[in-house]
């Protein structure tokens, strides 16, 4: 069965889709996250990926530091993707 792209895979991971329809474009999810944390199903024959997927936290941290959200993450969160390998742009 084919999962729709946009139903999380799991709750700490949200999808492109869900990122869409919370107001983000295509140039704040390049601008923001760039690369995805991991790809779920592919949905299409023409997709060889897969659905590209985001930590939730990451995105939280992303929103906050482009201008999506005026909600400041918590200091557990942005230490953790202030030094991570992945950090938001």
């Amino acid at each position: 069965m084919i999962r729709p792209a946009h139903i999380s895979m799991d709750s700490e991971f949200i999808s492109r889709q869900e990122l869409y329809s919370k107001g983000w474009n295509i140039r704040s999810v390049v601008k923001g996250l760039d690369v995805a944390d991991k790809f779920g199903p592919i949905n299409h024959p023409l997709n060889v990926i897969g659905t590209p997927f985001y930590n939730k936290d990451r995105v939280t941290v992303a929103e906050y530091r482009i201008g999506l959200s005026t909600v400041v993450p918590s200091e557990k969160i942005w230490n953790k993707w202030k030094e991570s390998e992945r950090p938001t742009s």
